[in-house]
Order: structure tokens, then C-alpha cells, then sequence
């Protein structure tokens, strides 16, 4: 939704995002980085992010879904774009039509994918194609979600080699908790993947074959360097937030890397309406919590179906206005939330309000926000609503020096 008539919108530092991609690719050094841009980029907006992706660095995209595959194709890029998870029959058809990069992991999909590629390989369409579709092959080393198991793992390359349209070219394994530094499970699942590759995937290729071993994603390849392997799939880090809490980078050099990562998203609104509500009064829907004092409250356009949890209020959550924190007054609604902005006055409407974001000296993230209500930044940042514009000003700026 292109929203013009209410000021409530997100602004996408482009700019910082690339940082990021650079301070990414110094980090992991001879590995490939793969920008992860699934869910519309964490929220961000897909296409743009990833022209920015590309353009400081990444070798390559992934994605969830088929679609989110085609709409970037659609938009105009023609890097490489991995699934991450095996999609249906008829989502392997239009992969294979799009030029995107499989993950398989059962014997249903090899073969789906394996008629998919002959047909399109034996319809002499343009553009042609080889004699072989290149596919990254899936295993579960314990996080026990999708991926074939480590004993079947030889049927399944088996068929993928033997259907005659198909070769590995990508061997994988996702971390379940590379973002606790200490748990020895993240060593555990590199040895099954190493293991697995060393001794059932080589011995069934043949060795100048390249096929990219990866396992790291943003925390291992920050909290656990032995995982970063051929390549790396970065989502969070690339977005600006750092996915654990409590461990730390393993060097100096790590650190000064990771010191250049910084937020790319900023969520602004405007000060729609203000009226000043004696002391004792409570505001919102349940009238929770009355005034300390006789406050100015200002409305902001912007609720729980933009993303702002109601959970939020409870916790004690504040806005920044005029450089100053502001806290949430009462019960967040679907459109609008209050904020209590004392008994000084200052705030008139039309003032601009940051909801997520630096004004002045203040800055409230999602990590802020993540830590009061017990979740991750992941989920605060891709919970804000498709109602919500995204903007991206720096991007805005280039086109007018160009004109």
C-alpha cells in the first residue's frame, strides 16, 4: 500500500545496509556471502535491498518461496537465488522456469525437479540451458526441521545423480544454536555436515567438481568462525542487529568489523493530535493506567496492525519526541497508540515521532524493544505491517544527482 495520507512511514537506510554487506564480507574473508532477503527482506523491501546486496558485495541471494524468487526476478535481477526450503511439484516447475537455485531433500523432489529441468532442457526455448541443473542438496544434522537425515542421504544423492538432469552443486545444514557461544551442539552439527561431505557426497563426484559446502548463518559465522566455510547465509547482521546478547566476536578484527554494523530501518510517524488529561485519568481501551500528573497526550498514528505489539504498553515502552522519550500512556489499538508527554506542553501536532530509530541522542531499536517483551529482533522488524510505506532517501537522492 502506497500510503500518502497518514504520516506513518518506514525510512530504509540503504546506504547502511551496504555497510553492512562490507562489514559482513571483511568478517567471513575468502568465504561467499549470501544475502538472506526472504520476508519481503525482513521487512525492508526485497528488491531494493537486494540491488543494494549486490551492488557492495554479496555473491549471492536466498529466498524462502518460489514467488518471493519470481518477484525478484520480475524487479530485474539475474544473480543467483537459492531456496531454502524444497517447494511442490508445481513451485519446482516454475523454479526451474525462473532460474532459481533448488534446495532438494526428499525423493519426491529430485524427482520433480528432474522432469521439470528435461522438459524445459528438451523444449529448445530460449534461454537454452546445460545438460545438467545444478541443486544444493539439504541435510538435517539435528536442528530437525527440513533436510534429508544423514542415513538416507546416499539414495538421495544417488537418485540426484543418476536422474540425468540434475547434479549437486551446493551441500548444506542449518544451526540451531550458533547464538549460544558455549553450547558445544553448533561443533556437533558441523562435524555431521564435514562428515557427510568427506565421505558420502565426494566419493559420488567427481573431484573438480565444486560444490559449495555452508552451514554459517549471521551468529555462526560471527560467535563460530570454524562454520564459515565455502559461504556464509547472512539475514540479521546484514539488517543491523547482532543475534546474540551475550557472546562476544572471537577476535579483534572481528570486533572492529562488527562495530561498523548499524540498523538499516527507521519506523517515523507524526503527531496527529494532542489534549491535555488531568491527573488521574487513564487513557485507552481499559483505562489501565491513571495519570501521575496533569499530561499533555499526543496520538500517533500507528498501531497494532502496523506491528507495534500491544504487549508493548505493559512492558513500558517509550517514543521519542523532540529528542525525548515519551512513554506508551495506554493499551496500544489497531491504528493509534497515546503517549503521555508530561505537563511541559511541547509537543504540537505534526511534530515528527520516532517510533523505532534515532532523534537527537535517543535512539530506541528493536533489540529494545525485543528485550522487553522477551522475543528477537527478527520478529519485531518483520512484524511491521505491508501498510506501513518503506522509503529508502538515500536511494531518492542518487536519482535526483543523476537526473
Amino acid at each position: 500500500m502506497n500510503n500518502i495520507f497518514r504520516s506513518n512511514w518506514l525510512e530504509v537506510d540503504l546506504a547502511a545496509y551496504g555497510q553492512n554487506v562490507m562489514a559482513m564480507k571483511s568478517l567471513i574473508g575468502k568465504a561467499r556471502l549470501c544475502a538472506v532477503v526472504k520476508a519481503d527482506a525482513y521487512g525492508h523491501g526485497a528488491a531494493e535491498i537486494s540491488a543494494a546486496a549486490l551492488k557492495n558485495g554479496a555473491d549471492m541471494l536466498a529466498v524462502a518461496l518460489v514467488e518471493e524468487g519470481i518477484a525478484l526476478r520480475e524487479s530485474g535481477i539475474s544473480s543467483p537465488i537459492l531456496l531454502l526450503s524444497e517447494p511442490g511439484s508445481e513451485g519446482i516447475k516454475e523454479a526451474v522456469n525462473n532460474n532459481l537455485i533448488l534446495t532438494l531433500y526428499t525423493p519426491g523432489g529430485v524427482k520433480a525437479a528432474a522432469e521439470a529441468y528435461r522438459a524445459r532442457r528438451d523444449s529448445r526455448q530460449p534461454p537454452p540451458v546445460g545438460s545438467l541443473l545444478g541443486v544444493h542438496v539439504k541435510m538435517d544434522t539435528g536442528m530437525h526441521r527440513v533436510g534429508v537425515s544423514e542415513a538416507d542421504l546416499p539414495d538421495l544423492l544417488d537418485a540426484v545423480i543418476s536422474s540425468g538432469a540434475l547434479k549437486p552443486v551446493g551441500f548444506w545444514s542449518h544451526l540451531a544454536v550458533a547464538d549460544e557461544c558455549k553450547d558445544p551442539f553448533t561443533a556437533l552439527q558441523l562435524e555431521r555436515l564435514k562428515r557427510a561431505y568427506d565421505k558420502t557426497l565426494l566419493g559420488r563426484v567427481r573431484q573438480k567438481e565444486t560444490i559449495l559446502l555452508h552451514i554459517a548463518n549471521s551468529a555462526g559465522a560471527i560467535y563460530h568462525k570454524e562454520t564459515r566455510l565455502d559461504m556464509v547465509r547472512s539475514g540479521i547482521a546484514l539488517y543491523g542487529y547482532l543475534p546474540s546478547r551475550s557472546c562476544e566476536p572471537e577476535s579483534r578484527s572481528d570486533a572492529e568489523a562488527l562495530s561498523l554494523i548499524k540498523p538499516v530501518l527507521s519506523w517515523k510517524t507524526k503527531v496527529h493530535f494532542t489534549r491535555t488529561v488531568k491527573k488521574g485519568e487513564a487513557i485507552s481501551y481499559g483505562l489501565l493506567k491513571p495519570l501521575a500528573e496533569d499530561s499533555l497526550v499526543a496520538v500517533i498514528p500507528a498501531g497494532y496492525h502496523d506491528g507495534i505489539p500491544r504487549a508493548l504498553f505493559g512492558a513500558g515502552c517509550d517514543v521519542l519526541i523532540g529528542g525525548k522519550r515519551r512513554r506508551i500512556a495506554g493499551q496500544v489499538t489497531m491504528d493509534q497508540i497515546m503517549v503521555d508527554c508530561g505537563s511541559e506542553g511541547d509537543v504540537l501536532p505534526g511534530d515528527e515521532a520516532v517510533i523505532l530509530g534515532r532523534q537527537g541522542k535517543e535512539e530506541i531499536t528493536a533489540q529494545d524493544w525485543a528485550d522487553k517483551l522477551g522475543t528477537i529482533s527478527y520478529e519485531i522488524i518483520c512484524g511491521i505491517g505491508p501498510r506501513v510505506p518503506r522509503l529508502y532517501p538515500d536511494s531518492a537522492a542518487a536519482d535526483r544527482e543523476n537526473r
